[in-house]
C-alpha cells in the first residue's frame, strides 16, 4: 500500500511538472483579453463616430436655421413672425444616427429665442431675450436633443461591467444676428413717424427743424451723428484726413462724397444740438455759401459746390463788389434781378401741412412763382407741372453751360458758382444727402443718445440753403439708399447675418 502511494505521488510530480513545462491553451487567455479591448476600440470608433456624426449633423442644422431667422431681423415691427416662418419653411436637413424621425423640419426639432443684444464674452449666457421685433437683433437655435443608441459599447460595457457614459444625447445650439452698415452716406438723422415709408413719400417734401433742449424730439428734428469710435473712426485716406477733430466734426458733413466713416444701423449715437450752427453751414456749401467756420475754406477743394446753385439768396461782396464775401443776404422782392429757391410744398406757404413739417407733393403755386421770378416764361426745356423739384433741378443742369442757365442772364443767380467756382464739382448729387431715419419716441431722442436703431436710410435733395436763423431745411424725398432700393444714390447699405456662437 505504501508502495502504491510513493508510485501515485512520483506520477504526480511528473505530471505537474509537465504541465509547468507545457504552454499550449495560453492564446485563449490572450484571446479573451484582447476581445475585450478589441470591443472597446470599435465601441469608441463605431459608436463614438456615430455620435459625432450626429453632433455635426445638429449643429449644421442649428446653424443654417439661425443664419434663416436672424435674415429677417431688420428691426420692422413683423420681423420676428418672418423669422420663425424663415426658421420653419426654409430649412431642412437629416440626421442618420439619432432614434425617432430621421428628418430635421420643423418647430419641434429645435426652440428660437430672440435676443436683443450679446454679452461681451462668448463664455457669459445670452439674458438679453425679447419678443420686441423693434429690438431683436439676434436670434438664438436651441435644436432638440437627440439619443444615439449604443451597439458595439453596449456590448462592451456589459462585459467590463462598466456603466456606458452618458454621452448619447446630443445636441447643438447656435446664435446668429443681422446687422445693416451704411457707408459713403452723410453724419446727418431726423426724426420721422412710425411707419415711415422713403418710397411711398418720394417726391413730398419735409421741413426739418434742429431738434434742442432736454424735451422729446418728434418727426421732422433733425440732429447728427457721431462716427463710430469717433472721430478717431475717419479714414486717414478720405477728403477730411488732415482736418483737426474739431473740423472733422463738420467735415463730414460738408465735404464732396466724404467716403470717410461706415455706420452700423442698429447702434448709432446722436451728437448733441449745439452742433447745429456749424452743421447747417456745412449743409450750405452745396450752394456757394461759405460762413461760419466755413469762411475759411471758401476755396477749398473738399468743398465745392453744386453744379446749380440757385438758391433765392444773394452773394454779399466787399471792396466795392470786386471780391466775394460768399455769405448769404435775402434780395429784395422788389428788385427786377431777384431769384428764388425750389419752392417747398405749398401747404408750408398756408401752414396745413401734416404735423406742420411733412408735405403733400403738391407745389403748383411754388411752381408758378419759380417760373415766373426767375424765368418769365418757363423755357421749351423746362418741365412742366406736375414734377418734381429733382427734375426741375437736373434739367437746369442738362441745358446750362458752365453752371450758367443763358435763360436766366440778368438776374442775381444764373446756376453758377461765384465764390468756388474752380472746385465746382459736375455731379447733381451734391445736393443730396443720405440721412438716417430714426423713430425718435421708440429711441427716447433728447439729443445725445447712444444705441439707437434705424428705421430707414432716406434719400433727400436739399432745396435751398439752411435758414441762417432757425437753421431749418426743405428736402425733397427721393426715396430709400441702400441694398435694393430704386435711385440709393452715392450711399450704399450692405446686409450682414453672420454666427456669433
Amino acid at each position: 500500500m505504501l508502495r502504491f502511494a510513493v508510485k501515485r505521488l512520483a506520477i504526480l510530480k511528473q505530471t505537474a511538472a509537465k504541465l509547468k513545462r507545457d504552454e499550449s491553451g495560453a492564446i485563449m487567455v490572450f484571446f479573451a483579453v484582447s476581445l475585450v479591448v478589441l470591443l472597446g476600440l470599435v465601441a469608441i470608433s463605431f459608436d463614438m463616430g456615430r455620435i459625432n456624426i450626429t453632433q455635426t449633423e445638429l449643429q449644421s442644422y442649428a446653424d443654417n436655421v439661425a443664419l434663416a431667422a436672424a435674415g429677417e431681423l431688420d428691426g420692422k415691427a413683423d420681423s420676428i413672425t418672418r423669422a420663425t416662418a424663415a426658421a420653419a419653411s426654409m430649412i431642412s436637413d437629416r440626421q442618420t444616427f439619432g432614434e425617432g424621425d430621421n428628418t430635421l423640419a420643423g418647430v419641434t426639432d429645435y426652440t428660437l429665442t430672440f435676443l436683443s443684444t450679446l454679452p461681451a464674452s462668448d463664455a457669459d449666457p445670452t439674458t438679453a431675450v425679447t419678443a420686441d421685433p423693434l429690438q431683436a437683433g439676434y436670434v438664438r437655435v436651441d435644436v432638440t436633443e437627440q439619443t444615439v443608441p449604443w451597439v458595439f459599447g453596449a456590448a462592451f460595457f456589459s462585459l467590463s461591467g462598466e456603466t456606458p457614459p452618458d454621452i448619447d444625447e446630443v445636441g447643438a445650439s447656435a446664435i446668429a444676428g443681422f446687422t445693416r452698415i451704411a457707408c459713403d452716406i452723410s453724419s446727418m438723422m431726423f426724426c420721422v413717424p412710425p411707419g415711415f415709408n422713403p418710397a411711398a413719400e418720394a417726391g413730398n417734401v419735409i421741413r426739418l427743424r434742429a431738434g434742442g433742449g432736454s424735451g422729446q424730439w418728434g418727426p421732422g428734428n433733425f440732429g447728427f451723428l457721431e462716427p463710430p469710435g469717433g472721430l478717431s473712426a475717419i479714414d486717414p485716406n478720405g477728403n477730411c484726413a488732415g482736418f483737426s477733430a474739431s473740423a472733422q466734426e463738420w467735415c463730414v458733413l460738408a465735404a464732396q462724397s466724404p467716403r470717410t466713416v461706415c455706420f452700423r444701423e442698429e447702434g448709432l449715437d446722436t451728437r448733441p444740438g449745439q452742433a447745429v450752427g456749424r452743421m447747417a453751414a456745412a449743409i450750405n456749401t452745396r450752394f456757394d455759401i461759405y460762413e461760419g467756420v466755413l469762411n475759411s475754406y471758401r476755396d477749398h477743394p473738399a468743398f465745392g459746390p453744386a453744379p446749380n446753385t440757385i438758391s433765392g439768396y444773394e452773394v454779399s461782396t466787399q471792396g466795392g463788389g470786386k471780391t466775394p464775401q460768399c455769405k448769404i443776404d435775402q434780395a429784395a422782392s422788389t428788385e427786377p434781378e431777384y431769384t428764388i429757391g425750389l419752392p417747398p410744398d405749398d401747404c408750408f406757404a398756408t401752414d396745413d401741412c401734416p404735423g406742420g413739417r411733412f408735405g403733400t407733393g403738391d407745389f403748383a403755386a411754388g411752381y408758378a412763382d419759380y417760373v415766373a421770378t426767375n424765368y418769365g416764361t418757363a423755357p421749351g426745356w423746362f418741365p412742366p407741372y406736375p414734377t418734381t423739384r429733382w427734375q426741375i433741378y437736373n434739367d437746369e443742369i442738362a441745358n446750362s453751360t458752365d453752371g450758367d442757365i443763358a435763360e436766366m442772364s440778368g438776374k442775381q443767380e444764373t446756376g453758377a458758382a461765384i465764390c468756388n467756382a474752380a472746385n465746382r464739382t459736375p455731379d447733381p448729387e451734391r445736393r443730396v444727402i443720405i440721412a438716417a431715419g430714426v423713430d425718435c419716441a421708440a429711441n427716447e431722442i433728447k439729443g445725445s443718445a447712444t444705441g439707437v436703431s434705424v428705421d430707414e436710410w432716406v434719400r433727400v435733395f436739399i432745396l435751398q440753403p439752411a435758414d441762417s436763423v432757425s437753421k431749418d431745411i426743405f428736402v425733397e424725398v427721393l426715396g430709400g439708399a441702400g441694398s435694393g432700393a430704386a435711385g440709393g444714390g452715392a450711399g450704399f447699405l450692405t446686409e450682414h447675418i453672420q454666427l456669433y456662437r
